[in-house]
């Protein structure tokens, strides 16, 4: 099964260990918003509280984190070049307009907005 940290506010954000974790996560139906970080990438540091900020905000979408060092099959499968990078997938497939490279607060809650 795979580990939910849980936010004081009452968000949660799915840290992702497995790739059979993060194919169940993203093909069980809901919107997912992906979070590809690094631990030593300070704009990914930076957005951080936000992303796990918006998960109390948007609860009909799923917030998952992938560490690019940890999960580089994930990373590399899903064309990551750079972080932070933001994907949305749905029933289990990308979606076109659902991708975001970098820390931008406003333009990470449009792509959220655009699948809540």
């Amino acid at each position: 099964m795979w580990q939910r940290i849980t936010i004081t506010m009452g968000g949660s954000v799915v840290y992702i260990k497995s790739e059979e974790q993060f194919n169940e996560i993203i093909g069980a139906g809901k919107p997912v918003v992906i979070d590809f970080t690094a631990t030593w990438c300070g704009p990914c540091q930076r957005i951080a509280p936000f992303f796990e900020e918006l998960s109390t905000k948007y609860p009909s979408v799923t917030f998952v984190k992938v560490d690019v060092d940890e999960m580089d099959t994930i990373s590399g499968n899903c064309g990551v070049r750079c972080m932070p990078t933001f994907l949305v997938y749905k029933d289990g497939k990308a979606q076109a307009d659902g991708r975001l490279e970098g820390a931008s607060p406003d333009a990470l809650e449009e792509l959220v907005k655009k699948f809540a």
